[in-house]
């Protein structure tokens, strides 16, 4: 497990055991928040259809995974040439941050 800040975000690689053997991109342990960047082969059979199909499957048992273990799930697509993943996923974390704080607050 790589830390990219002091506080809270860690970024999950060798630490599979807690997500059932998935690891996701970006994860906000004290907060619960998982941030899964999903490039062209989440949706284009780049590798084949068999592939893509089996990419799917298992996007959707880790998003099942997390819900279940009570993480929010910001998917960041990125189905165009042109990369605008920056501002997508500042979009996105805003959006998720502010409902967990409103959260804390009431």
């Amino acid at each position: 497990m790589k830390k990219i800040s002091e506080r809270y975000v860690e970024v999950t690689g060798d630490d599979r055991e807690s997500l059932k053997g998935y690891q996701i991109d970006i994860a906000i342990i004290d907060w619960k928040i998982a941030i899964e960047y999903h490039g062209q082969w989440h949706f284009r059979p780049i590798m084949g259809q068999k592939n893509l199909d089996r990419v799917k499957r298992s996007d959707a048992r880790k998003k099942k995974i997390l819900e279940e273990l009570g993480w929010e799930l910001i998917i960041v697509e990125n189905k165009r040439i042109k990369n605008d993943t920056k501002d997508t996923i500042k979009r996105k974390f805003n959006k998720v941050v502010k409902k967990k704080l409103l959260a804390r607050i009431s």
